[in-house]
């Protein structure tokens, strides 16, 4: 048998006490079976029902302000996993060593666009190892800077206005705040 020690003005369970282990026990307890203790501490039970003699979970309902707070971060979490979902899907094809050379290649192709006597010599090294000839290749970089940039761009400004929707319906309410789909679409044409 174990005791739970509890407030008695909170009925608030303080601590649990054993006869073997503990030559005091303190006041007030109720005495609660191995299995009652068992059972307790899997439910990280706090509180005490002194007429059963029984311990339990009791969470306080979670106030207007803090539903609202909790609600729109999920909402905004959930906004944000969808966008860097567009980007990671457009990305997949590519491995990180690769991802991780996007910057030069989009460096070395901008340079070559603006003054085509420009020197690429990481572009002319991988058109050279791919067997593709170097102005082909520049302009594939070129093309896939431009389609990798739009689609972020058009991700940013859905996830921007989601944002706001997100933001406007949070000073309206809870309800409001959880009828905005954060479901993030690409139109052709968008």
């Amino acid at each position: 048998m174990k005791f739970a020690h509890y407030d008695e003005n909170t009925l608030d369970l303080l601590g649990w006490y054993s006869i073997g282990m503990h030559s005091e026990l303190p006041v007030p307890t109720i005495g609660v079976s191995d299995n009652d203790w068992t059972t307790a501490l899997g439910v990280n039970a706090n509180k005490v029902n002194v007429e059963t003699e029984t311990v339990f979970r009791y969470d306080a309902p979670e106030s207007d302000a803090d539903a609202l707070a909790r609600v729109y971060k999920e909402r905004l979490n959930q906004l944000h996993k969808n966008a860097d979902g567009f980007l990671t899907s457009a990305l997949n094809r590519y491995s990180q060593i690769e991802i991780s050379t996007f910057p030069e290649q989009r460096k070395e192709a901008e340079n070559w666009r603006d003054n085509n006597n420009a020197a690429t010599p990481k572009l002319d090294q991988l058109a050279h190892q791919r067997g593709i000839e170097r102005l082909a290749f520049i302009q594939r970089v070129l093309g896939a800077t431009e389609t990798l940039n739009d689609l972020s761009f058009l991700v940013v400004a859905q996830q921007q206005k989601k944002e706001d929707e997100l933001s406007a319906a949070k000073l309206i309410g809870l309800a409001a705040l959880e009828s905005i789909d954060v479901t993030l679409i690409l139109h052709a044409g968008a």
